[in-house]
């Protein structure tokens, strides 16, 4: 007989989204006709949101469903009238707290285990879109009802990437205890940071990146497999 060492497993994935939602083309018309877009400027952004293949878009923020033209989050206001960090990081912890939430208990009923929250050892939260202290990483632990004991990690600010590193750091955990089970959870509310002007690489983000909880794990080791 021999043993092979144990695969690192993926026991759940599920996903969340804010209840907005707006149609893509929608929201680039609006953005054009926020600025005030000349006739080469309207062009581009047409072409922008048509070819980003993205046919809808969610958004913790009701502008993005009523696209006023008035919106504080339009990019034709100005500065000044735009909200500020301090507004948008309210709503960050408001929201965020709720849609991360969200995703990790339907990841966790996924598992069809009961008490699954009460077996989760490590809690690993990843948001580049905001910040507010003692954290989104206990906020999302206490609603959960997670033990006192759980060991939290918070991935911030890495862009793109975080979310591998922290299936990465997940990972790790689980490779140097076997019995670990670790909860991930991804949260991005990009919609929160349009900023006002005609900077193109600003409005290419902007027509990129929508609000959700796009990845939840609950990860832990398969049994040995043996021969």
């Amino acid at each position: 007989m021999s043993s092979f060492a144990s695969p690192i497993a993926i026991h759940s994935i599920a996903t969340a989204v804010p209840q907005y939602r707006a149609d893509q083309a929608a929201v680039g018309a609006w953005v054009a006709d926020s600025l005030d877009a000349d006739a080469g400027l309207r062009r581009y952004l047409r072409r922008l949101y048509e070819l980003s293949g993205i046919e809808s878009r969610y958004s913790c923020l009701p502008d993005a469903q009523a696209l006023e033209r008035d919106s504080r989050f339009a990019p034709g206001r100005s500065r000044a009238a735009s909200p500020t960090t301090a507004e948008r990081m309210a709503i960050y912890e408001r929201e965020s707290v709720k849609l991360g939430t969200q995703a990790a208990q339907r990841a966790l009923a996924e598992t069809n285990r009961p008490a699954a929250a009460a077996q989760i050892t490590h809690l690993i939260v990843v948001s580049c879109t905001g910040f507010f202290a003692p954290g989104l990483d206990l906020a999302i632990a206490r609603n959960l009802g997670l033990q006192p004991t759980v060991q939290r990690s918070l991935i911030g600010f890495m862009g793109c990437a975080a979310a591998f590193n922290g299936l990465r750091l997940a990972a790790q955990i689980v490779a140097g205890q076997p019995t670990a089970q670790v909860l991930v959870v991804c949260v991005e509310l990009c919609t929160l940071h349009l900023q006002p002007g005609t900077d193109r690489v600003n409005l290419t983000v902007a027509s990129l990146f929508g609000d959700g909880a796009p990845h939840v794990w609950s990860a832990r080791r398969r049994p040995a497999v043996r021969c």
